[in-house]
């Protein structure tokens, strides 16, 4: 195979009846929208899944890594023992459609509400509270679809749409912990408008890449107070909205900004969203300097427990969240490259993923496999992640994967796209 070819995978093309449990199915004799799999490339895990494929298709296509290894894999996987069925993800599959145009929408109503405290201070709240209402209601729903869709990440928009992610890892964590609808909704209210006040801050020093003068650092650090006093002009305003913006950078030694008050004059609300600030500044990508992976950040967290962070809420968050949260890029012990799809609260090393490259970080294929099933890889290996990885790794962009369509058939399968250049033509 040359280079640009996947060197992990074999297709063959199989009838069902010669099928054995540990046999990776890639693709079905019909299309995946017209079969009861939701997901496209699964293990046959029990005799319950040939059963399925047998009323379902005559033959399916079988992914191996060489003709060599397909046989070994035959003698060494041919087990009869009945494991437990894996139940497809039909909740994620629906709830992505709806997250994906709350990312949208609530990206536009933040990016709009900076412009009117920066213009004339006429804020109008209604954009933002339906934003968070509909965020909301997609949470309770399916949490995983709305937190996949905030990792669409862009350096240059860092400061509005970081507030956009504040806001809905927020509301998630507050429903998670148990707060109310209303509690959690002016959560998402605050935490979308806490750092309105770097509107204020001229954009050369916000994206400067190199290190603040004393000057500087002194205007950043006054963004807080800028805030409090954006949202004092709007009437009628929830005095806890107000309340974060001006606390969320205090801290639990009372050695924070703007004020150094004690703990016990920092509201619930700020303490979160201190925490889920501190987290998604750490993750993601800012002018002046690069992400980290998110195992680095919790470690950053963790370290601040009891003196930057509550650590009642910090040990809240780190179960909540777990060691890869969902829409992490991870590097598996194979070579390719994943990233997480729902966390798994018993197993945290072993969250379900979505394979997007081959060992040689290149993309074309994608297909759904739950670590905790501990997958057998066709070199014989078991799929595990090696290391989390940060925003874009390798130029992947999650976004582009969070479409249904991927979710079944892949791209090279379809009518359009299938051709002599797919590394599986002379398989299909």
């Amino acid at each position: 195979m040359s280079h640009g070819e996947y060197t992990y995978l074999k297709r063959v093309k199989m009838k069902v009846e010669d099928l054995k449990v540990g046999m990776f199915v890639g693709q079905l004799d019909k299309k995946w929208a017209d079969s009861s799999f939701l997901f496209q490339g699964f293990p046959i895990e029990g005799k319950k899944h040939i059963e399925q494929l047998r009323r379902e298709c005559k033959y399916v296509y079988v992914d191996f890594k060489t003709q060599e290894e397909y046989d070994v894999f035959l003698l060494n996987t041919a087990k009869e023992e009945e494991v437990k069925e894996e139940v497809p993800d039909i909740q994620l599959l629906d709830e992505l459609p709806t997250a994906l145009k709350l990312f949208d929408e609530i990206s536009k109503a933040s990016k709009i509400v900076m412009r009117q405290a920066m213009q004339d201070g006429n804020i109008d709240l209604d954009p933002i509270s339906k934003c968070v209402a509909g965020c909301i209601g997609s949470l309770e729903r399916y949490p995983d679809a709305l937190l996949l869709a905030v990792n669409v990440k862009n350096k240059i928009h860092y400061t509005s749409e970081h507030s956009m992610r504040v806001s809905i890892l927020s509301m998630a964590f507050g429903l998670e912990i148990g707060m109310t609808q209303e509690q959690v909704r002016i959560l998402g209210i605050s935490a979308m408008l806490h750092d309105i006040g770097k509107g204020a801050i001229p954009h050369k020093i916000l994206n400067k890449s190199g290190k603040l003068d004393k000057a500087e650092a002194l205007l950043v650090r006054d963004h807080p107070k800028e805030s409090f006093r954006i949202l004092s002009k709007i009437k009628d305003i929830n005095s806890d909205i107000k309340e974060v913006a001006l606390s969320h950078h205090e801290r639990e030694d009372g050695r924070g900004y703007p004020r150094n008050i004690p703990k016990d004059r920092v509201s619930r609300f700020a303490k979160i969203v201190s925490i889920v600030d501190a987290y998604d500044a750490i993750i993601s990508d800012r002018p002046y300097s690069d992400g980290r992976p998110a195992p680095h950040a919790l470690k950053i967290l963790e370290n601040g427990s009891g003196s930057k962070f509550d650590p009642h809420l910090i040990t809240a968050f780190l179960k909540w969240i777990g060691m890869y949260p969902v829409g992490t890029l991870v590097e598996l012990r194979t070579g390719e490259v994943a990233f997480v799809l729902k966390r798994n609260p018993k197993k945290s090393l072993s969250p379900r993923i979505m394979i997007v490259t081959d060992e040689n970080k290149k993309t074309g294929h994608q297909k759904v496999i739950d670590l905790s099933a501990m997958i057998i890889h066709s070199s014989g290996r078991p799929y595990k992640i090696g290391a989390a990885l940060k925003n874009r790794a390798f130029g992947i962009n999650i976004r582009k994967y969070l479409d249904k369509e991927n979710f079944d058939v892949p791209e090279w399968c379809k009518p359009q796209t299938s051709n002599n250049d797919s590394p599986f033509a002379k398989y299909l």
